[in-house]
């Protein structure tokens, strides 16, 4: 494998379907809401998947799909109790990083609802209030 690092944030996750099927991706690319498929994108997925599973060589792609990763303009997660609807937790905006990050966003979650804990520190810099526009005065 070179030593180059693949364009669009490319990645490998790799996993198969009951009916055989392999799921290869994916980007991070920030285009908003945009649903297409990039055939630049997704030659690069193929290249960077041949490249750490050699094997990957030979499979023909039928079809391909776009999914959302939900995030912050900070780079942080939303971790925050919703002010209009009691009850309702809010643990968001992880950027595909959700399932890594998910021990410490129960820990988290947890301080968020019993007011203490180890992480309770970092919980007021992960509020969604933390994006309401500052007001001079």
């Amino acid at each position: 494998m070179s030593g180059e690092q693949p364009e669009y944030g490319i990645g490998l996750s790799l996993g198969q379907t009951d009916s055989g099927n392999l799921l290869i991706g994916g980007s991070r690319e920030f285009v908003g809401f945009n649903k297409q498929v990039h055939s630049d994108v997704l030659r690069a997925i193929a290249h960077h998947a041949c490249q750490v599973v050699p094997a990957l060589k030979n499979i023909r792609i039928i079809r391909s799909m776009v999914g959302f990763r939900p995030f912050s303009g900070d780079g942080l997660p939303i971790i925050d109790q919703s002010k209009q609807l009691q009850g309702y937790v809010i643990a968001a905006g992880h950027e595909g990083d959700g399932i890594a990050l998910s021990p410490i966003t129960g820990c988290l979650v947890r301080d968020l609802l019993d007011g203490k804990g180890s992480t309770s520190r970092f919980l007021p810099h992960l509020t969604l209030d933390r994006f309401k526009e500052k007001t001079l005065h």
